[in-house]
């Protein structure tokens, strides 16, 4: 695989896991990831 494809696969991975424990922290997590 090539290296988009597994940081897609990771984020969507994180997404799922971040979102069904603490929304919260997803959007700090995003955020902290863009800046």
């Amino acid at each position: 695989m090539t290296l988009t494809t597994i940081g897609i696969i990771g984020l969507i991975v994180l997404v799922i896991v971040l979102f069904s424990k603490m929304p919260v922290g997803f959007v700090m997590a995003f955020i902290g990831f863009l800046g």
